[in-house]
């Protein structure tokens, strides 16, 4: 049983408490007490009351300082504090007890990040990406990284792979769009076309989509495409009747 599951600590407390074996009572309500302090501490993060957090995380880790939870908790908080050694020190002692934990990687790597440490970073965050593809924090520092480093190229299709999913993401396509104007000109000759079948992928998957078809037919446009920018037209307006007001026109 994991100590930050607190119903199930609180479940055992009360089925040991009514077979009369108080002492293993105690000791699961104490480790759903335990649960409980790393709960209020995260609603005090999301809340910008750091050093409160920091607090009771703090009375989490005297009482087991291989507690999970309480170390991210530490560590996320030092990365809002800017505190990035302390942070680091955290959430390597949550890859220590959990080397695949994806979010003390991405937490990691954003402190390699803050600290200048880019090539740690990126390596990071590519980890964190390999374990869990759909974490937007992760995503971002990412870009940023690569850019620094000029790794533009091997970072793109890791953000085109989420954009595919997340269409609508306004903010990973700008991070798309500053990564592929960082390309050099011969790279940036090539995009669009690898751009274009992206594209087309999502809009086979989400024909109904204003944003992706509208962002289809510009590119098709600036290709010179004109014929097949008819095509995407028609299959359009042949599943959304009375909408042609809403595409682009050229």
């Amino acid at each position: 049983m994991k100590t930050h599951e607190m119903h199930d600590w609180l479940k055992a407390g009360a089925h040991y408490r009514s077979k009369g074996n108080f002492e293993k009572a105690l000791e699961a309500f104490a480790q759903a007490r335990l649960a409980l302090l790393c709960e209020m501490g995260e609603c005090l993060s999301n809340m910008g009351q750091l050093d409160e957090g920091r607090v009771l995380f703090e009375e989490v880790l005297e009482a087991n300082s291989a507690d999970i939870r309480a170390n991210s908790g530490i560590g996320i908080i030092s990365l809002l504090a800017g505190d990035y050694n302390t942070a680091e020190v955290a959430f390597g002692n949550v890859l220590h007890l959990d080397p695949a934990n994806a979010k003390a990687l991405c937490g990691m790597g954003m402190a390699k990040k803050s600290n200048s440490q880019f090539d740690d970073a990126f390596d990071l965050l590519m980890q964190a990406l390999e374990k869990d593809p759909g974490q937007k924090t992760a995503l971002q520092a990412l870009a940023d990284v690569s850019l620094r480093l000029g790794k533009t190229t091997e970072v793109l299709p890791v953000l085109r792979k989420y954009q595919k999913q997340h269409p609508e993401d306004a903010e990973i396509t700008a991070d798309i769009q500053t990564l592929e104007n960082s390309l050099p000109e011969t790279i940036q000759s090539i995009a669009p076309t690898v751009h274009l079948k992206d594209l087309l992928a999502s809009f086979r998957d989400f024909p109904d989509d204003l944003r992706i078809v509208n962002e289809l037919l510009k590119l098709l446009h600036q290709l010179g495409r004109t014929q097949e920018v008819q095509v995407v037209r028609a299959v359009f307006m042949g599943r959304n009747p009375g909408m042609a007001s809403a595409l682009l026109q050229f």
